[in-house]
């Protein structure tokens, strides 16, 4: 499922090291054994980070959080 920023909220940040890496473009929610990714793009299409979540509904909870994304700005990717 992918998912276009709606607006940076501020309320996180994520790391690499010491530098913050810049918001996400995109995100999208992938399986990843038992669990989900919730991964963050840059608008090129590269991977800035990833959170960890135990279902579907808390990545998307995260990304409504972060970025203000609905549950009517998902769509399938193959």
């Amino acid at each position: 499922m992918r998912a276009f920023v709606r607006e940076v909220t501020g309320r996180t940040r994520h790391l690499r090291g010491a530098e913050v890496i810049p918001p996400a473009h995109y995100v999208e929610i992938v399986l990843d054994e038992d669990a989900f990714l919730l991964l963050h793009f840059d608008v090129e299409g590269n991977e800035l980070a990833d959170t960890w979540h135990e279902s579907i509904a808390a990545a998307k909870r995260q990304a409504e959080f972060e970025y203000r994304i609905g549950d009517g700005d998902w769509i399938e990717v193959r």
